[in-house]
């Protein structure tokens, strides 16, 4: 079931983001910012509900958690973050990374099960990914 495995990666992914979305809410003394990170969050939280509803459909296992690349991630983004003195601008510029690795799997989804029905569904939550990364890179360049 090569197209479990794929949803499965997808699925770590938005844990990942998930996770790293409501770490960096945290993090931030923004209010402004700490609300686009929740509802980032949030948006990953129902990317995942999805992808697990499909998996179950196709009677597959979901994987449960989030990747070693993930956690990792977020370890360096609280090391980075405190070196830089938890400025938003470190913590938008790791949002983005993690959103264009974020975007990358996707993509690769969408290639891999471009004759899947499925495909139109990753390749909704790729926009919104897309969307994601380009206000991320304007608040960069605010920030």
């Amino acid at each position: 079931m090569e197209t479990v495995k794929t949803l499965n990666n997808l699925l770590s992914r938005n844990y990942d983001a998930e996770k790293g979305f409501q770490l960096v809410a945290e993090k931030t003394k923004n209010p402004v910012l700490k609300n686009y990170f929740e509802k980032n969050s949030r948006m990953h939280n129902k990317f995942g509900h999805e992808l697990k509803q499909e998996i179950t459909h196709l009677g597959g296992k979901i994987d449960k958690g989030t990747s070693l690349e993930g956690d990792l991630h977020r370890g360096w983004l609280s090391v980075k973050a405190a070196v830089a003195g938890n400025t938003d601008e470190a913590l938008i510029e790791e949002c983005e990374r993690g959103q264009t690795t974020a975007l990358e799997d996707y993509q690769s989804a969408v290639d891999e099960l471009k004759s899947n029905p499925l495909s139109s569904k990753l390749a909704t939550h790729k926009a919104e990914i897309v969307d994601v990364v380009n206000e991320l890179k304007t608040l960069e360049l605010t920030a």
